[in-house]
């Protein structure tokens, strides 16, 4: 009887252990800080300070404290987020605190107040700096900064709770995206290390537009988890993989940045890379290579449709015609370097930007109701914009290519084609081999080349075509039925 009452002590006992530390566990995993947030992390200057997760009950109330500034919100339909005061850069180490009125509590320690760059797109992003030439001897300029962050988001990053910010050394930076690794060691450097920065590396090799669009999995996976994110700007390097999908390329690159945009409640500004030249060599069963002149044409081209959208042109920056791997070209130190030459400029006011930027396209027009002269306005053209016609194609209604029309320069930023027949579209630098400035020469007086652009401008006439089909199907159907009574009248 004794043996009994002990085992059923026993098993009490049991039962009441594990019903309170399951409680503590419920308890503690009940407010939930969004993965994103770790020690070390960054956090963007000028901008509200958003934090936000998650809490399985309804009604709490959750507080954040981050300095001398707190906030504090209402968990509704499991939701919560804080918004803190804007602070401007700071390398002093904050402890941002987040807890609830039921005793949940999560802190994070060494955060700094700087800007924050997003590295955003597939393979080439992917492409590791340990993988250039390059990483040894640059790994020799980075021990010991701690006013640079990076961290390495994957597809089951938020998933898995895999965020991990860390600061610059050649671990932290072995597996991270070269181009922006190197992008932000030049920004760094060009900032004398005055602000602390820091990049989020996202390469998804592989992957088409639509995968960063609602519904995709890079969107619903990642980038939905950080939408609220105030950030610095985007560095874009992608669309190798829409080379097949190029019509509808453009469209979908610009619904992509709008919505991020209204998700972030700011027009931040955006930079995308140039799909380099590539080379084919189909007698090498190694050799890697993609067709994409025409989707790098339809990226580059929405300078004249996307606010603060800026290309870093790199037809001068490749051109190794024997590298097998040729998709992914080993130049990103130097692609580097021009985006931080570009944003150092344009961002943080270092330097005269008419000579980091290359021409970019900023409207394209007819000349009034004149379709044989097209009208092409550049920004960024230095003292001039320069070059000849080499690398241009037109195109006429039936987009069969135009062999002759006349090209010149007029004033300092503007370039005009005239043809003898209607000019429907304007393709510049589109072949996927297209090197500067030998199949295209296009440039600024600084002799920074142009980025490749397309643009079909006919989309007035094609409406006008249109009904004049429409209006002669239906007058051949008024006379078929004048016909049809005739006949029928006669017979009788």
């Amino acid at each position: 009887m004794v043996k009994i009452f002990k085992c059923i002590l026993c098993i009490f006992l049991l039962g009441l252990i594990s019903f309170i530390f399951g409680c503590s566990e419920s308890k503690a995993e009940s407010l939930k800080v969004s993965p994103l947030f770790s020690d070390n992390m960054i956090l963007q200057q000028n901008e509200p300070i958003r934090i936000w997760g998650t809490s399985e009950r309804e009604g709490d109330t959750v507080t954040a404290v981050m300095g001398n500034s707190i906030g504090s919100c209402t968990v509704t339909d499991g939701q919560w987020e804080i918004e803190l005061a804007a602070r401007c850069y700071s390398d002093e180490a904050l402890t941002l605190e987040v807890y609830d009125n039921k005793g949940s509590y999560e802190s994070f320690e060494n955060i700094m107040i700087g800007d924050v760059w997003w590295i955003l797109g597939q393979s080439n992003v992917e492409f590791t700096s340990s993988a250039t030439d390059e990483f040894e001897e640059f790994t020799k300029t980075i021990s010991g900064n701690e006013k640079i962050r990076t961290v390495l988001i994957k597809t089951d990053s938020f998933k898995e709770n895999k965020i991990i910010w860390r600061s610059f050394s050649r671990y932290s930076t072995y597996d991270s995206s070269a181009i922006g690794t190197f992008f932000i060691k030049n920004i760094s450097d060009g900032v004398s290390n005055e602000i602390p920065l820091a990049i989020i590396n996202m390469g998804f090799g592989g992957r088409e537009i639509a995968d960063f669009l609602p519904r995709g999995e890079i969107y619903e996976s990642v980038l939905s988890h950080m939408e609220k994110m105030p950030i610095a700007g985007i560095i874009w390097y992608q669309g190798e993989s829409d080379a097949e999908k190029h019509i509808s390329y453009a469209k979908k690159l610009k619904t992509f940045l709008q919505l991020l945009r209204e998700k972030k409640s700011s027009i931040f500004p955006v930079y995308s890379v140039e799909l380099p030249p590539c080379f084919n060599n189909a007698g090498n069963e190694n050799w890697q290579y993609a067709d994409f002149g025409l989707v790098r044409g339809e990226s580059c081209g929405l300078t004249a449709e996307v606010s603060e959208f800026y290309v870093c042109p790199t037809g001068d920056l490749w051109r190794n015609k024997e590298y097998e791997n040729n998709i992914h070209p080993n130049n990103k130190t130097v692609i580097a370097q021009r985006l931080a030459v570009m944003i150092l400029s344009k961002e943080y006011g270092f330097g005269n930007e008419e000579m980091y930027f290359g021409p970019l396209v900023k409207n394209i027009s007819y000349d009034g109701e004149n379709r044989k002269k097209v009208i092409i306005e550049f920004s960024y053209t230095g003292e001039g914009i320069c070059g000849e016609k080499e690398g241009l194609e037109l195109f006429n209604d039936s987009f069969m290519k135009i062999r002759d029309f006349t090209f010149y320069i007029s004033g300092k930023n503007k370039i005009i084609l005239s043809a003898d027949v209607d000019i429907a579209a304007v393709r510049y630098g589109t072949d996927t081999d297209a090197v500067f400035p030998k199949d295209r020469n296009l440039a600024s007086s600084y002799n920074i080349p142009a980025p490749a652009f397309s643009y079909t401008l006919s989309r007035k006439t094609t409406s006008e075509s249109s009904r004049h089909i429409i209006l002669t199907l239906c007058f051949a159907a008024v006379l078929i039925t004048i016909l049809a009574a005739a006949i029928k009248k006669g017979l009788k």
